[in-house]
């Protein structure tokens, strides 16, 4: 008889911890303030093709997030090579050093060959 008594009183203390809880929670949220953000870390980095993001976190637990623009590409010149009578040679080509993409593709040029002189 012991027994369901027992079960009674602790369902009670779980529904009465549960409700505190709830209210709690509820209260924690809905109370408002000035949000202290921490530093801003990346999420993902932004490169020349793709935008990226940070965030930052309030002591409350709030995200603030925020799109980072897309880089410009960083264009290198790539010089032109002058072919001669055995070797080919190179168009001057430009790519972007931080995503490798080729915006100018280098064409080869043709090897001379030898012209014959007659004296």
């Amino acid at each position: 008889m012991r027994k369901p008594i027992i079960i009674k009183i602790a369902m009670i203390i779980l529904a009465v911890a549960t409700v505190a809880t709830v209210v709690g929670v509820v209260l924690r949220n809905n109370t408002q303030h000035e949000h202290l953000f921490g530093e801003w870390e990346i999420v993902e980095r932004p490169t020349c093709n793709t935008t990226g993001t940070h965030e930052r976190v309030c002591e409350c637990g709030t995200i603030e997030s925020e799109q980072l623009s897309k880089l410009e590409h960083n264009i290198v010149d790539q010089d032109a090579k002058k072919p001669n009578c055995t070797e080919t040679g190179l168009t001057e080509g430009k790519h972007c050093s931080i995503c490798d993409e080729v915006l100018v593709v280098q064409q080869i040029v043709p090897a001379l060959g030898h012209t014959e002189i007659i004296d």
